[in-house]
């Protein structure tokens, strides 16, 4: 720069004067690196949390719906509860004139086949 010393403002003149007394200091190297990796290692722990993120919500977005299927297989192979098969066994042994214990047999034999009606069904209209 080639500019006469009076065409410049006397801040730039004292700017320039004190360019030659002005020196870094011995330690201003080792803390610009160490700023720089403290700031390079934040960058990298969000772009890293960032990626898990996206990670759990890609994995929640694509097991979805495979899990609502399969909530939906469950609850229609569902046992009945113990007190509505105790309702049918009872009904059972009142129409048959047969004893509790075989009406319970009877109660679990029809429940089981029923289940495996119903599995069978949503097995195959799942396909």
């Amino acid at each position: 720069m080639n500019q006469d010393r009076e065409t410049l403002s006397p801040l730039e003149q004292a700017i320039r004067a004190a360019g030659s007394f002005v020196r870094p200091t011995s330690n201003l190297r080792p803390r610009v690196i160490e700023a720089a990796k403290e700031q390079c290692g934040q960058q990298r722990a969000i772009r890293n949390a960032t990626c898990l993120l996206l990670f759990v919500c890609l994995l929640a977005a694509v097991t979805a719906p495979f899990a609502m299927q399969l909530a939906d297989q469950l609850e229609q192979t569902q046992a009945a509860s113990s007190e509505e098969v105790q309702k049918q066994a009872t009904q059972y042994s009142a129409q048959a004139g047969i004893g509790s214990n075989w009406g319970l047999s009877e109660a679990f034999t029809r429940q089981r086949e029923s289940q495996s009606r119903r599995f069978l069904r949503s097995f195959t209209s799942a396909r």
